[in-house]
């Protein structure tokens, strides 16, 4: 019974020593952004928004990758590009869009995944000075769409296929804390 307890306290030891811990299971922000890329061909942000009377336009991301709490605490933060096609009364236009969205992320427990919420567009500018005057009426209707997109697609979807660490996130996991460069999910009941 004592080389029991003495082999179950070692390899206890040996996986908190070799960084495995049970109660925790860390999402870099590098898995993060291969998932994003994995996804985006099948669930790409693709929307038609409008200033009524003013401006049309149609947006697809190209490209979005995401920063994990590095310039704020518990944000995460998105450096996109889209392509652009405008119609305004100035004319119209396709151009290529960057902008830079912060969010907060959040476990959803009952569908095993992170999202984000509390959109903020930070920066979005354009190649062209003519889109560029309507983007401030165009970052309002914009936000909304992103953040509708958001609440539907997840930021990343745990698969417990993926590894053991993932399966019990997948099983147990119940919050999330965002450092830099991590998401870290929480395992309890």
């Amino acid at each position: 019974m004592k080389k029991l307890v003495i082999i179950i306290v070692a390899v206890a030891l040996l996986a908190l020593f070799l960084g495995f811990n049970p109660l925790r299971y860390h999402l870099t922000e590098e898995r993060i952004n291969q998932y994003l890329t994995e996804r985006a061909d099948s669930k790409k942000f693709n929307r038609d928004i409008e200033v009524p009377n003013v401006a049309k336009a149609n947006i697809k991301i190209s490209e979005m990758v995401v920063e994990v709490g590095r310039r704020e605490p518990n944000l995460v933060q998105f450096n996109a590009k889209a392509n652009l096609s405008l119609t305004s009364l100035f004319g119209d236009t396709q151009t290529e869009l960057t902008f830079t969205i912060s969010a907060s992320p959040y476990f959803e427990r009952d569908k095993k995944a992170i999202y984000v919420k509390s959109i903020e567009i930070i920066d979005a500018k354009t190649e062209s000075n003519r889109v560029n005057r309507v983007m401030p009426l165009l970052q309002p209707i914009l936000s909304e769409a992103l953040s509708t997109y958001f609440a539907d697609n997840p930021v990343y979807d745990l698969n417990p296929d993926k590894s053991i660490k993932e399966w019990f996130a997948y099983r147990y996991g119940t919050g999330i804390n965002v450092t830099p460069g991590t998401v870290t999910i929480f395992f309890g009941r």
